[in-house]
């Protein structure tokens, strides 16, 4: 009877809850794929449906703010994937997009508009650095090479010596600084 309705909810809960975020990561994965995107957010929908039928029942209204709220959580985390490279991108679909964010949208742009200024400073960085570069004639210093870093060790350490004996601290072998 009841311990069995409870093991069942308890296991459905489960179900739901994996299957929702599953669907979230294929959002995540291919965010400007609309087929793909639209695949997983009809999945979500649907096991946010069914965990909220599992804990309120066939209530209308409780159906309806679950449908809405999956909607928005799979709009975020498409716009979340976007806005790694293409934050401006991410900003004006959010804006597009405000009914379906509904409380989340102010944070959302927020947060992709920020990106986007920083994306942006970034690369006004590296080009008002590179034009200075150029402007004085300054080659960029090349980077140090592994073989370099050996060697600058193993002198430090033993003199450049293979045949060093254990150190102080129980270290065997060359480069053991």
């Amino acid at each position: 009877g009841a311990h069995v309705e409870s093991q069942w909810k308890t296991w459905a809960g489960g179900v739901n809850d994996k299957g929702a975020a599953e669907a979230l990561r294929g959002i995540a994965t291919s965010p400007l794929d609309p087929e793909t995107v639209a695949h997983h957010e009809k999945d979500l929908i649907t096991f946010r449906v069914q965990q909220a039928q599992i804990k309120y029942g066939n209530d209308p209204k409780i159906i309806g703010e679950t449908v809405a709220q999956a909607r928005s959580d799979a709009l975020r985390t498409r716009l979340d994937a976007i806005a790694v490279n293409e934050p401006l991108r991410a900003e004006k679909m959010a804006k597009d997009n405000q009914k379906i964010l509904g409380t989340s949208y102010d944070e959302a742009v927020g947060k992709y508009r920020a990106r986007a200024d920083q994306q942006l400073g970034n690369t006004a960085g590296t080009v008002a650095i590179e034009r200075a570069r150029t402007a004085n004639g300054i080659e960029m210093p090349q980077g140090v090479q592994a073989p370099a870093v050996r060697n600058a060790i193993l002198q430090q350490e033993s003199g450049n010596r293979s045949n060093i004996g254990t150190s102080i601290d129980g270290a065997q072998g060359p480069g053991q600084i």
